[in-house]
């Protein structure tokens, strides 16, 4: 198995990743491995399959009965947490493209198949609202839909449950005694009349103000949980691991290592360059509050920056051809390319991470890894280190052609308001060109970020660039552009899964961003053009390649 390490390398959590599951569960060859790489629970994967099968039929059901209110089912790449207390709670490694579970979830001694359904459905609302609140509340109407002895078991296995927010679930199953008599629009309607009965927007759910007063408790109960959860984990983080103060211990790590990079504080201003390595002006007052891992997390931080940026230059045949910078370099927080200096600046303020309260969670550091690839990319292909190959330019142009009617031709059979969306949105086009025409410029201003993956996939670790991909593609159902014009970022995005190992990426993609439901199944898009749509942007994307002998080949 080719990204074993990527899926097992913290001891923390794991990975069941996308390419390894469908809606019948865990494909075999996996739960070997993991069999192999984790002392599981008997059953573990027995359970965890039978739930994404049934997630798969009540979403499904859900979806098909009150559109308004649910999602149709996906798959989504499944970290499954280990050591509770070492993990954020509702912390999500890939934004989008993940769900956070835990092994108790489906441990057959603590656990059940109603239980560890719902965790699915319930991390799937929590990554697409981000709210306990809207996550509580959406969810109530899958309890409605179940039988009494469904929610009977789910209260069963709630009350075992040992989740680090286990207080909040168990509240929950006891919630099933007057959850079943909610009454839902279309779920699980009102007989006769709705006097006396109060819609929550945006749910479906109609209930008695005694209902009302008992959701709200429940919410409340949600969030204290999880406040709980959160403090018990950060006062683990909080626990010192050694004699010197976070200040001393950077101080005394950037004097010993002078690392190549420029320090930033939260604000943005370096506090450390190495150029004027004495010199530690708001070193101290930057990392007033921060605790022992979260400073020996930066310390390494630090040196992954140092060290990867090093090995890139030294890949590069002629560094010294590379530009200060490149158009597309943004310089915010988190990782990013000095526009003068050529050097890697690293932010205390880090996307996803808590520097003060907290050391890297999984995955940070491979995100980070790849960040500096993507940065120097930039550079590689301002100087045209990545280009279109000439004796694929003629290929990339007619492909580029072909998208654009291909477009057109889809917008021409539209219904009127999505035509009118997309007209809107394209409304600043040259007279001259189309809105197909359109949607490929707007896909090609983008291929800048392509090349430069397309050096950072040759100089990174696999587990870097594997993170980055996973990062990457994502749905765009709650994007603000319009129906048609996601086609254009859809069709670019998904050639990221080209820099992944896995083995079929396509399947990934159909089955994470719920594209094919979105446009194949409401008939928007004909199959074999959503594979058309695909294809010539692959064509488009994979003529952009590194120059020969633009890097040193290490492999003999």
């Amino acid at each position: 198995m080719e990204l074993r390490s990527f899926y097992f390398d913290h001891s923390d959590m794991f990975v069941v990743p996308v390419e390894h599951l469908s809606s019948s569960g865990v494909d075999p060859e996996f739960v070997r491995v993991a069999q192999g790489e984790r002392e599981l629970p008997a059953g573990f994967f027995e359970l965890l399959s039978e739930s994404i099968t049934t997630y798969f039929a009540r979403v499904g059901s859900l979806f098909g009965a009150a559109r308004a209110q649910w999602f149709p089912p996906r798959l989504l790449n499944l970290c499954v947490v280990t050591e509770p207390e070492q993990a954020r709670l509702y912390y999500q490694p890939f934004v989008g493209a993940s769900l956070l579970l835990h092994e108790s979830d489906f441990d057959p001694s603590t656990s059940n198949v109603e239980m560890g359904t719902y965790q699915l459905v319930h991390a799937e609302r929590l990554g697409i609202t981000r709210s306990v609140a809207k996550t509580v509340l959406g969810n109530l109407g899958y309890f409605v839909q179940r039988s009494e002895l469904e929610r009977e078991r789910f209260t069963q296995a709630a009350s075992r449950s040992t989740r680090p927010d286990a207080e909040a679930f168990i509240a929950l199953g006891e919630a099933m005694e007057w959850v079943g008599a909610v009454l839902h629009e279309t779920i699980k309607p009102a007989l006769l009349h709705t006097d006396g009965l109060t819609s929550i927007p945006g749910t479906g759910l109609l209930v008695t103000d005694e209902q009302t007063l008992k959701v709200g408790e429940l919410i409340e109960t949600f969030e204290r949980a999880g406040k709980s959860a959160l403090d018990r984990y950060y006062a683990v983080q909080a626990a010192p691991s050694g004699n010197l103060r976070p200040a001393d211990r950077v101080g005394q790590h950037l004097q010993e290592h002078q690392p190549r990079l420029l320090l930033a504080d939260r604000e943005g201003c370096i506090i450390w360059d190495p150029e004027d390595a004495q010199e530690f002006g708001g070193l101290a007052s930057a990392f007033d509050g921060m605790c022992d891992r979260a400073a020996i997390g930066v310390c390494r931080d630090l040196d992954l920056i140092a060290e990867r940026s090093q090995q890139i230059l030294d890949r590069i045949t002629d560094p010294d051809a590379l530009p200060f910078h490149a158009e597309e370099v943004e310089q915010k927080d988190g990782a990013y390319l000095h526009e003068q200096r050529r050097m890697m600046v690293y932010s205390l303020r880090q996307p996803g991470v808590d520097t003060e309260r907290e050391g890297p969670p999984p995955f940070h550091r491979w995100l980070l890894g790849a960040r500096i690839g993507h940065e120097f990319g930039h550079l590689a292909a301002e100087a045209d280190l990545v280009c279109v190959a000439p004796d694929k330019q003629l290929r990339h142009d007619a492909a580029l052609g072909e998208l654009a009617g291909l477009f057109d031709t889809v917008i021409a059979r539209a219904p009127q308001g999505l035509q009118a969306q997309a007209q809107e949105q394209f409304s600043q086009r040259p007279s001259a060109q189309s809105i197909g025409e359109a949607m490929v410029a707007m896909q090609m201003l983008r291929i800048g970020d392509y090349e430069s993956n397309v050096f950072a996939q040759a100089v990174l670790p696999t587990e870097e660039m594997e993170a980055y991909v996973r990062v990457n593609v994502r749905t765009l159902a709650q994007e603000s552009f319009s129906f048609l014009g996601k086609l254009a970022r859809y069709a670019y995005e998904a050639q990221y899964l080209g820099f992944s190992r896995m083995t079929n990426p396509r399947h990934y993609f159909y089955a994470s961003t719920w594209f094919p439901d979105n446009y194949i199944k409401t008939g928007v898009l004909k199959e074999e053009e959503a594979g058309l749509m695909l294809d010539l942007m692959a064509e488009v994307c994979t003529s952009h390649t590194l120059v020969p002998g633009a890097i040193r080949d290490y492999s003999s």
